[in-house]
């Protein structure tokens, strides 16, 4: 293992940790308009680049352990680690977003069965339909 090995292994995690902030961002402009069947997609899609990222990571650790990092590969180092933090802060923001959005959905749904709960114990006051017609006859 050498330093070009290590080099490489930083660009292809990196390109990911790209990947998946682009995915982020895609998905948090769509987001307010998706169904759950988009949500549910975008989340496996979503564990299948975090789990790809793990192996890149690993790679890229095992690598590092092995290697002392050169000088010039200080500044790749520094744009990945920024990359994680856009990440790790994207991700956050939209789970709060999509926390929000279920918070709301199940007020709606509360309110919803409440209303219906009230509404089956109304009685109106006046006979049943047809009862003056059968009553005359």
């Amino acid at each position: 293992m050498n330093t070009a090995d290590l080099q490489q292994a930083l660009e292809q995690s990196s390109h990911h940790y790209r990947e998946i902030l682009a995915a982020l961002e895609a998905f948090d402009g769509a987001v307010s308009g998706a169904d759950a069947a988009e949500i549910a997609a975008f989340a496996d899609d979503l564990r299948r680049l975090m789990a790809q990222a793990e192996v890149l990571d690993e790679t890229f650790f095992a690598l590092l352990g092995q290697v002392e990092p050169a000088a010039e590969l200080a500044a790749p180092l520094a744009r990945r680690v920024e990359l994680m933090q856009q990440v790790q802060a994207n991700n956050r923001l939209l789970s709060e977003k999509i926390r929000g959005m279920m918070s709301v959905i199940s007020s709606e749904l509360t309110q919803a069965r409440d209303g219906r709960a009230a509404m089956s114990g109304y009685r109106s006051g006046a006979p049943a339909r047809g009862a003056l017609v059968s009553g005359n006859f």
